[in-house]
């Protein structure tokens, strides 16, 4: 079983994967950390979609040197600029699908990836109840934007 990777995760990958019930699978390729500020997010958010979050997902705040930086530097949410800060200070993969925050995060020379590689990796470890297909479109359906190209890119790679 190949080891889990340690991730500092944002708030819409979190709704998105859990909107898939994927959140019990996510445990077997990662230990899941992320800040106060997405844990108060999830607990917001309209669907319903990580109303209570899990005991297994790990808060850690971010160091105020970090944060103030991001902020300083990226005009970005406060979600995605505590995760950046976090994932700065931790040097842990992140795991982000904003464009804007993915920039700045490449910038600064993170690792990134977001809810589809995650979703990816997901199908390549057998661990997803559904065709890759089924769970794009699903995703689609609850909001998120997947351009025909990437489909056919994400759907190529499996």
């Amino acid at each position: 079983m190949p080891k889990k990777i340690r991730a500092v995760f944002d708030t819409s990958s979190i709704i998105f994967l859990d909107h898939l019930n994927y959140l019990t699978a996510l445990r077997s390729l990662h230990e899941v950390v992320i800040t106060p500020v997405v844990a108060w997010e999830l607990t917001q958010h309209k669907s319903g979609a990580g109303s209570k979050v899990p005991d297994w997902i790990e808060q850690i705040n971010p160091k105020a040197s970090f944060l103030a930086k991001v902020k300083k530097e990226a005009n970005l949410d406060v979600g995605e600029s505590s995760v950046i800060a976090l994932a700065l200070d931790t040097e842990l993969l992140i795991v982000l699908d904003d464009n804007s925050a993915r920039r700045f995060a490449v910038k600064q020379g993170l690792r990134i990836t977001g809810t589809l590689g995650v979703l990816l990796e997901l199908h390549r470890r057998e661990l997803a109840t559904r065709s890759l297909n089924d769970d794009l479109q699903l995703l689609s359906d609850f909001g998120m934007f997947i351009s025909d190209e990437l489909k056919s890119l994400i759907l190529a790679s499996l």
